[in-house]
């Protein structure tokens, strides 16, 4: 099967962490599928658009890098414009996806749903945003609403990363007849040496994160 990630969220080559967790989840699906990530990024460093088209432990990466632009309407038709090159790229590299999986509404989940509108293929949506949080409260707007109900309800499922999420999407009116969890991917070596308790009077812990405080209250 041919997947095609579409996300807002990627590792880019000015932050090796952003959406680093969609990366991850790409390269967990291409263990059964075989995955292309099509990434666009408005770039306020370049002229023109540049493609660069590279393999990632098995999993093909498409990046879109296009000029900024000005006001929302020119912002949208760049990035349109930006997606019509990435989608040419993806056709050429690997062939026409049989499904494509839209990570992050809601601009994500509006493409996905033109490719169906367009070429009739199928798309699932896998949210990771805390907007929907209580006290994140990011989702807002008469017509962001509308379009991310539309194009909720013509995806053939809808998976979230927990069931805190899942519970605030829900209270949001974002549901599906097919929901379930997907959860974030954790990379084997963490599995590899079984855990050995040590006796300690003193308890010592790590806290590694990063982006922001709301979501990650350090």
């Amino acid at each position: 099967m041919k997947v095609l990630f579409l996300t807002p969220w990627y590792p880019t080559r000015y932050d090796a962490m952003a959406g680093l967790f969609v990366r991850k989840h790409a390269v967990a699906v291409g263990r059964r599928a075989e995955v292309t990530v099509l990434y666009l990024h408005q770039d306020k460093n370049v002229s023109e658009t540049e493609v660069i088209n590279q393999t990632f432990e098995g999993i093909r990466e498409i990046y879109v890098y296009y000029p900024a632009g000005k006001t929302p309407i020119d912002k949208m038709w760049r990035m349109m414009k930006a997606f019509d090159r990435g989608w040419e790229v993806v056709v050429e590299s690997s062939g026409k996806p049989n499904i494509v999986q839209a990570n992050i509404l809601t601009r994500c989940g509006f493409l996905a749903w033109n490719i169906k509108r367009k070429y009739g293929i199928p798309y699932v949506i896998l949210e990771h945003w805390t907007r929907y949080m209580p006290y994140n409260m990011g989702y807002t707007g008469a017509l962001r609403k509308v379009i991310t109900r539309m194009v909720v309800r013509s995806s053939s499922a809808l998976m979230c990363v927990s069931q805190a999420l899942q519970d605030a999407m829900k209270s949001c009116g974002v549901v599906h007849k097919k929901q379930s969890l997907i959860e974030n991917v954790v990379d084997d070596f963490f599995f590899q040496k079984p855990i050995q308790n040590r006796q300690s009077k003193t308890t010592t812990f790590v806290h590694v994160s990063c982006f922001t405080e709301g979501s990650k209250n350090v």
